[in-house]
């Protein structure tokens, strides 16, 4: 936190007034306000769901709300205002991808769409460095040279390159209000920190931070204030004086969740999957096990490598390890091996890498069980629309037919066309990555009781999540990664949503 060199004044930076949106029958955001004055720095928090990412998309442009005002500065922003006018009023943003050219200089970066000119078509490349230099400086990053390529720039050197070019100066143009989306997600701890030290340079001199995150500890050793939203509402906004992480933890999570009993009922049998050190791009010497009859959670914040692990376990992506299903085992796990062992993948992005849209229910119900289906040197037809008809019955799926195009179900049902399918492929190791994602409330609880479902039948279910209330009340263990190893295993009593944030957030 820090002490602005600007005075006090009446006209906040950013002011949000009853700002409400819907997708559909779903309530997203509801009356949300928040205040951000000059040389503030304001944490924005929530879990998954809770409403951040459509407000920063609201105030981007990229959404519409159905209600409230947004102010910069005292002049509103139109919901119709395009992005360059949002700019232009000294609103700004820097996203997790930065959104840098690697092929083009710092100086071209910093400058594009406002590229100088003299004699009226020559581009003044001279005039155009010594700002960019004058940029960096003001930000503490004069070790950076303008004329390097991006590409040959270090994560953090990016990220600073990306906020010089959010806060601006060129041709007079200047930040009022930067929102910061996760922009450290893919940074060392010093890198962080330098980055943080520019941060506090721009609002000393007056503009207004918008920081997002789910880390705990940057949150409060960053921000003035911070802001919660949960379901949609502002749950709660303080002063992070003297706040701890396990103050903030409350603030997030609130003290009257309720959920369905999904426990186990059984003990857990011999080991399914024996992982030894599983390493990726953003993993790094990963080990653990998942027992026949046991739902394992695998969580951690954006970017400790946790949501990479389901397709390095079916080698969708380069990955060394030592992985061992059932007994098989492999060293370079590949799609055929990992099919071949057991292990069946639901992947987050379910119509685009587990499923096909414009086939049909059924097809998508028995597709990659149709050796199972055969018929002399055919597909049984009959047999195939018995089980799509099962997979229907038993999930409760609503579909005019199964013979509709699966694109055409909503999300919660698509989910449970797929659930039942790996169901069918009768596979030891289910590995489910973001399983309730973008499905109804109903959906959630009939999906959550089907994985423990299938755990009770004798598989091993490793579900990969950002939803730890979720993963309190599904698994037998939660894993919890951070900065690409397991930094802690939590089980038993210790198993709460709390505890597993603070574990992730410490």
């Amino acid at each position: 936190m820090i002490e602005s060199d600007v005075p006090a004044v009446d006209v906040p930076a950013l002011e949000i007034s009853g700002l409400s949106n819907s997708f559909g029958p779903v309530r997203v955001l509801r009356e949300v306000d928040l205040t951000l004055r000059p040389g503030e720095i304001h944490g924005l928090l929530g879990i998954n769901g809770s409403g951040k990412s459509t407000l920063i998309k609201i105030l981007s442009g990229l959404y519409k709300a159905d209600e409230g005002t947004i102010r910069v500065d005292g002049t509103e922003i139109g919901a119709s205002d395009s992005h360059a006018q949002r700019y232009d009023a000294g609103l700004r943003f820097m996203h997790q991808d930065i959104g840098l050219c690697p092929s083009l200089s710092v100086t071209e970066n910093l400058f594009a769409g406002h590229y100088r000119r003299r004699l009226g078509c020559w581009v003044d490349y001279r005039s155009m460095r010594t700002s960019a230099a004058e940029m960096l400086g003001r930000l503490g990053a004069g070790h950076i040279d303008p004329s390097a390529l991006v590409a040959e720039l270090g994560p953090g050197e990016r990220a600073l390159v990306g906020l010089a070019r959010a806060l601006g100066s060129a041709e007079g143009s200047r930040s009022k209000v930067i929102v910061l989306d996760e922009p450290t997600t893919s940074l060392t701890m010093s890198e962080t920190e330098r980055l943080f030290d520019a941060v506090r340079r721009a609002a000393r001199a007056g503009v207004a931070v918008l920081f997002v995150s789910h880390d705990m500890e940057e949150v409060l050793s960053l921000t003035d204030r911070v802001t919660v939203l949960r379901d949609g509402r502002v749950a709660d906004s303080a002063s992070t004086a003297g706040l701890e992480v396990d103050g903030l933890v409350r603030m997030i999570v609130g003290d009257d969740f309720e959920r369905a009993d999904l426990e186990a009922a059984s003990t857990p049998g011999g080991v399914l999957l024996d992982v030894r050190s599983l390493a990726g791009a953003a993993v790094h010497d990963l080990a653990f096990r998942v027992h026949e009859r046991e739902v394992v959670g695998l969580t951690g914040l954006v970017g400790a490598g946790h949501e990479d692990v389901p397709y390095l376990l079916v080698g969708a992506r380069p990955a060394a390890a030592e992985v061992v299903v059932d007994g098989v085992s492999s060293t370079r796990p590949t799609p055929r091996w990992a099919r071949s062992a057991g292990i069946s993948l639901l992947a987050a992005d379910r119509l685009g890498q587990s499923a096909v849209p414009n086939a049909t229910v059924r097809e998508n119900a028995t597709l990659g069980n149709l050796r199972r289906l055969r018929r002399w040197h055919g597909l049984d037809f009959r047999a195939e629309e018995t089980e799509s008809a099962g997979i229907v019955a038993r999930y409760e799926v609503v579909c005019a037919s199964d013979l509709a195009p699966l694109r055409n179900l909503s999300g919660g049902n698509q989910q449970k066309v797929l659930l039942g399918r790996i169901e069918e492929s009768r596979g030891s190791v289910i590995v489910l990555h973001a399983p309730t994602q973008g499905v109804d409330v109903g959906s959630r609880q009939h999906i959550l009781r089907a994985i423990r479902d299938l755990a009770e039948a004798g598989a091993g279910v490793l579900v990969v999540s950002n939803d730890y209330e979720e993963l309190e009340g599904l698994c037998d263990r939660v894993l919890v990664m951070r900065r690409g190893r397991l930094a802690q295993t939590l089980q038993g009593p210790d198993k709460t949503h709390r505890r597993i944030l603070s574990a992730a957030a410490s």
